[in-house]
């Protein structure tokens, strides 16, 4: 919301405050050549990725040297914006090859502009050499990640501190939930000797399935990663359920009937579901190789009293625990490793994967051209 003359005294205050040692990250709309001109280091992001990093006014023999010429009369600002949006044909692709996508992090070797702070209209200007600059740059003169963590710690801290409201509101609410915790455990001191035996008898079975619950779930944050790597917001929210669609269906296919009259086919599909092996192994540690039920004494017949024939029911006797376990680690390694190669080829693709976003691009235009 400032004019043409504030914005330029507060940009120039900020360049002096970055003259004397520190980084100031900006974010500005639309600038004009002569405020564009005073920052030292310029990043332009397009789709998500770099189409440009470096000092601001090397944006011109940036684009001259890909194949785009600035005309004269244009903002190098506005010109980039305007070729980044893809008005001057699909120039993103050769913009990211050529700077890397932001790791290209050349240098200007032009000598540094600082503000002379003995000046009182900081209009004198010295000259410092690269080479004296290059500390600045160099990894070795950063602070250490110790030093970080403290200050950002000790900041944290300070800020919570100057919050009187905040703080108060938070004292109220941890004593709020402490009273709902102290009820919540009163009852488990009345129930917990009766339970106890229980407990001793079923705590070889805790682990394996506490360890599953966490496969599982680990598992499917792999699948999000992996959407969310490859997609945007609003496709992956339509691709994510579509996709955990035929797991659901497969891993309880079967419920109420035995293994034997499920089709082969679909026995080849239940294993590719990572939640079948963890519901069948969930099922496998809770109920297999216990002793049969009690039946109530008002009961004429009890037909479950039988685990195991309750696991033959429900198409889970030919299960092994410890094959389902290592099905569930291969999911995880595999899903995993798969999002984590998207992702490194959205950030720096390679020839194949940029050829086929190139056909996908093709196809899109093509039909998007016919309708």
């Amino acid at each position: 919301g400032l004019d043409d003359l504030s914005c330029s005294q507060c940009v120039s205050l900020l360049k002096q405050v970055a003259a004397g040692g520190r980084t100031v990250i900006c974010s500005i709309h639309t600038p004009s050549a002569k405020l564009f001109s005073l920052f030292d280091n310029v990043y332009v992001i397009s789709s998500g990725q770099c189409t440009y990093q470096g000092y601001g006014p090397d944006i011109v023999p940036y684009l001259i040297n890909i194949g785009i010429s600035c005309p004269t009369h244009y903002n190098p600002a506005d010109f980039i914006m305007e070729v980044c949006s893809g008005e001057y044909g699909d120039c993103q692709d050769r913009m990211v090859s050529a700077i890397d996508n932001g790791r290209n992090q050349n240098i200007n070797n032009k000598l540094i502009p600082l503000f002379d702070n003995n000046s009182p209209s900081g209009s004198n200007i010295t000259q410092l050499e690269p080479q004296i600059f290059e500390c600045v740059l160099n990894k070795e003169c950063k602070n250490s990640e110790w030093d970080q963590f403290r200050i950002l710690l000790m900041r944290m801290w300070l800020q919570i501190s100057y919050r009187d409201t905040v703080r108060k509101k938070g004292i109220f609410q941890q004593m709020v939930q402490l009273k709902f915790l102290l009820l919540c455990y009163e009852c488990v001191l009345f129930t917990s000797p009766t339970s106890f035996g229980n407990f001793i008898s079923y705590h070889g079975r805790i682990i394996p399935f506490y360890g599953i619950c966490f496969l599982t779930s680990f598992i499917s944050e792999s699948f999000g990663l992996l959407i969310s790597s490859t997609l945007n917001l609003v496709n992956g929210m339509f691709v994510g359920p579509v996709m955990m669609v035929p797991f659901i269906v497969f891993s309880g296919y079967g419920f109420g009937s035995r293994y034997s009259s499920i089709p082969v086919l679909i026995r080849i599909l239940m294993r590719f579901s990572y939640l079948r092996y963890s519901f069948e192994a969930l099922v496998l540690v809770m109920l297999r190789g216990r002793k049969k039920l009690d039946c109530p004494e008002n009961e004429e017949f009890c037909f479950f009293t039988d685990l195991d024939l309750f696991i033959e029911i429900m198409a889970m006797d030919h299960g092994i625990l410890w094959v389902d376990i290592l099905a569930l680690v291969a999911f995880l390694v595999v899903v995993r490793s798969a999002s984590y190669y998207l992702l490194r080829q959205r950030l720096a693709p390679n020839k194949t994967f940029m050829a086929l976003q190139y056909i996908a691009r093709f196809v899109k235009t093509r039909m998007g051209g016919g309708r």
